[in-house]
C-alpha cells in the first residue's frame, strides 16, 4: 500500500484502530503502522451504562500499556477522545455537547508541544 501511494507521489501516514482489550505480548504488527488508536472508548471500557471509577482507573491502566507497546514498535500512540453529543432533538433532557466550534488553521509539519516530541 505504501509502495502503491509512493508510485502515485503520495505519503501515506496509517493510523490503526488496534487499541481493544488486552494488549498483545508482541509489538511486531504495531510496526507495521505509524500510529495506533482506539476509536470505541466506551466498547472497550469494559462497562455497562455508566462506567464507574474502577473501570476508567483500568482503562487508563490498559491504555498507558498499550501506549508503551507502540511506542515499542516505534508507532506513535493516539490518545481516543470520545467527546458528549447533542442529542435534544430526540431525547428531552438528556446529554449535551462538549465540542465547541473552532477556527480552520492551516495544516503543520512541525511539533510545536511542550514536550518536542511527537511520541509523547
Amino acid at each position: 500500500m505504501r509502495a502503491s501511494a509512493a508510485q502515485a507521489g503520495h505519503e501515506l501516514y496509517l493510523i490503526g484502530d488496534e487499541v481493544f482489550g488486552q494488549h498483545p505480548n508482541s509489538s511486531d504488527a504495531l510496526g507495521l503502522l505509524d500510529a495506533v488508536t482506539n476509536h470505541d472508548v466506551y466498547g472497550s471500557i469494559g462497562a455497562k451504562g455508566y462506567a464507574g471509577q474502577g473501570a476508567v482507573d483500568r482503562y487508563y491502566r490498559g491504555q498507558a500499556q498499550w501506549r508503551t507497546l507502540a511506542h515499542k514498535a516505534g508507532a506513535a500512540f493516539v490518545p481516543a477522545a470520545t467527546p458528549g453529543f447533542k442529542d435534544k432533538g430526540v431525547h428531552d433532557g438528556h446529554e449535551d455537547t462538549q465540542i465547541e466550534p473552532v477556527g480552520e488553521a492551516p495544516p503543520t509539519y512541525k511539533d510545536d508541544s511542550d514536550s518536542g516530541d511527537p511520541f509523547a
